[in-house]
């Protein structure tokens, strides 16, 4: 479709990224430590819990209209941490592969009018989810010397 939004072919070549940088890890890459208390397949379950988030609030959209959904980000993203990190990689790399995947398949069948709904009263769901994955993934990279 010509005119879709930019970040739909972000998101497929960032997932294309993703993909190719989780499963070309050792489990031993997988559980190096990163900033914060975080290990790098507790990252990728990251992504997958906020990709998750995403999935949810555009199916709950579905029925109801895109409207807010706050989280206290910082606190969230701290709760789940020792959670998160505890995932076995192999496990991890799955769930951030499966759910990106899925989430990038979302939002490419968004119609235009539902994009435009989303971004006015949903911003709570960041569509452009290319730009949350490069972040961290460029994280591992440099932690991992990549």
């Amino acid at each position: 479709m010509p005119d879709q939004p930019d970040f739909i072919s972000e998101n497929q070549k960032e997932l294309e990224h993703l993909t190719q940088l989780a499963h070309g890890l050792t489990e031993t890459q997988l559980l190096m430590p990163m900033e914060a208390g975080w290990t790098v397949c507790g990252v990728f379950m990251h992504l997958a819990f906020w990709d998750r988030r995403v999935l949810t609030l555009l199916e709950k959209w579905k029925h109801t209209g895109p409207g807010p959904s706050p989280v206290d980000i910082d606190v969230l993203n701290e709760a789940m941490r020792p959670l998160l990190n505890a995932v076995t990689p192999h496990v991890a790399v799955e769930l951030a592969v499966n759910a990106a995947g899925q989430v990038v398949e979302a939002i490419a069948r968004l119609e235009p009018d539902q994009i435009a709904d989303i971004q006015a009263n949903g911003q709570s769901a960041r569509l452009n989810r290319a730009l949350h994955w490069k972040n961290h993934l460029s994280e591992i990279e440099q932690k991992l010397g990549l």
